[in-house]
């Protein structure tokens, strides 16, 4: 598992006998990497729309069909608040009419989906 970073480059295998005494032996070894080269099919995008009674709407797309998620949000990015759990629709988009938060107008509010267990 690479979480997305290219696995191209020198790879070393390396085998430690750290018992006491020497107990082992090494007679035969293999690695087998399997790649794809499908690309991602989308890429989520999420938008933040302010609306005239100052509430905010959070839509997001390219998700997962039918999948739900944990939505957070912040003033500080450090306490995160769940302030629903959402299932994206068979096109992969939430949306989210946020009225909680009109406690913190005049600051920056930021939100973040965490696929839901």
């Amino acid at each position: 598992v690479f979480a997305g970073q290219a696995p191209n480059g020198n790879w070393r295998l390396r085998f430690i006998d750290s018992a006491s005494p020497d107990t082992g032996s090494v007679s035969q070894a293999s690695l087998s990497l399997t790649t794809s080269t499908t690309p991602p099919t989308s890429q989520a995008r999420a938008a933040i729309t302010l609306l005239p009674d100052r509430s905010r709407l959070f839509s997001a797309t390219g998700l997962a069909p039918d999948t739900s998620y944990r939505l957070q949000g912040t003033h500080n990015l450090s306490s995160w608040t769940v302030l629903q759990t959402v299932t994206s629709d068979p096109s992969g988009t939430v949306s989210y009419t946020d009225t909680v938060s009109l406690v913190t107008r005049g600051r920056l509010y930021y939100y973040r989906l965490i696929p839901a267990p």
